[in-house]
């Protein structure tokens, strides 16, 4: 068949993995979400992703063999619905950043064999070749895959892997072309004990890196910073997620025990910090951010000033939220998929099928 015209538009792609941790790639019908034709095997998943500039392929990050070292980029051609090539970039591509037709940046983590070091590798996805690798100082780790594209950089959040006590984060920041300095966030505090404690946002060509009760607001370009201090969410100090909904960061931090959950927003204009909900998890669609998640039924929506707009499914256990644009993909506990108008809260259909980890819709800018 035809895989688009004006009157069938591109179908979605889903990213589904299976308990052994292997994942496959699907197309879908964005009404019923029945698979179209056979899904492609990922295997090992590292759950970052990257669109081309013309939409017209996808690279996953990936570990898997190869002919030489490890395949640490799958890319796939949307048209032809087949892998387009195979990146050996040694390790698994931990975070991808595709900002012209010919370039694409994969970040590599460290090999606890200590032969691969933290870095990153330039490839070209259409020709299939890995063009260089660039290796970061030693000592530095990418830190839980923290990351954000502003100002035609990319940003990596890193620690220092022998570090005996909270040490300060730096960031990489990567151009298109191999080049990068480090910056140093002597405020930033990284922890030994944990891989999710601070986050990094793109936000108006500015990147943004939240650890506890500090903000690192930094230039990607001169790599100026500038910290702010934060009243620490109401649940404790552990940042576990931030995303940008325009101007606002949404924040979802826990107590040290990992017992308690609150989401909240942070003006990057005045640097307040609101709690929104206490609960563990949310998402973003659109303008909106959905909480979600144990102890808190349903799906609350809020407004980027923090009002609450609308409640979905209130009496329903949610497993899981996948977003794409303002749709949202709400998984429950009891097996159903409910598709939902993330910005006005309407319930669209509720499906049984399967379960999916990520949308991607190929027809809008990513």
């Amino acid at each position: 068949m035809a895989f688009a015209t004006a009157a069938t538009p591109l179908p979605l792609v889903v990213v589904s993995t299976a308990p052994n941790t292997s994942a496959a790639v699907a197309r879908v019908d964005r009404t019923s979400l029945a698979r179209i034709g056979k899904p492609i095997t990922l295997g090992e998943y590292h759950a970052d992703w990257a669109l081309s500039p013309d939409r017209s392929r996808l690279a996953f990050g990936i570990s898997a063999p190869g002919r030489t070292s490890r395949i640490g980029v799958r890319v796939v051609d949307l048209a032809r619905w087949r892998v387009s090539a195979n990146l050996e970039t040694g390790i698994a591509g931990e975070v991808l950043w595709w900002p012209s037709p010919r370039r694409l940046v994969a970040a590599l983590g460290a090999c606890i064999c200590l032969v691969q070091q933290t870095g990153f590798a330039v490839a070209d996805p259409v020709a299939g070749r890995v063009l260089r690798h660039v290796h970061f100082p030693r000592a530095l780790e990418l830190f839980g895959g923290a990351h954000a594209v502003a100002q035609r950089r990319l940003a990596l959040l890193l620690g220092r892997h022998d570090a005996t006590s909270p040490s300060p984060a730096a960031l990489a920041l990567v151009a298109a072309n191999g080049s990068y300095r480090i910056v140093l966030l002597d405020r930033v505090l990284l922890p030994l004990d944990s891989r999710v404690a601070a986050a990094l946002v793109a936000v108006g060509g500015r990147v943004i890196v939240v650890a506890g009760g500090i903000a690192a607001d930094v230039d990607p370009v001169n790599g100026a910073v500038e910290y702010h201090e934060l009243a620490a969410p109401a649940a404790g100090t552990v940042v576990v997620d931030a995303r940008a909904v325009g101007d606002v960061v949404a924040v979802s931090a826990s107590d040290a025990a990992r017992s308690r959950g609150v989401v909240g927003i942070l003006d990057t204009g005045t640097w307040q910090l609101r709690t929104l909900q206490a609960a563990p998890a949310f998402a973003v669609a659109g303008t909106t951010i959905l909480v979600y998640g144990r102890g808190a039924p349903g799906v609350r929506g809020y407004g980027s000033d923090g009002s609450p707009t609308f409640s979905l499914l209130g009496s329903e256990r949610i497993d899981r939220v996948a977003t794409s644009g303002a749709t949202a993909y709400i998984r429950t506990l009891g097996g159903v998929t409910v598709v939902a108008d993330g910005l006005r809260g309407n319930v669209l259909k509720r499906l049984r099928a399967p379960a999916v980890d990520q949308v991607i819709d190929p027809a809008r800018a990513q």
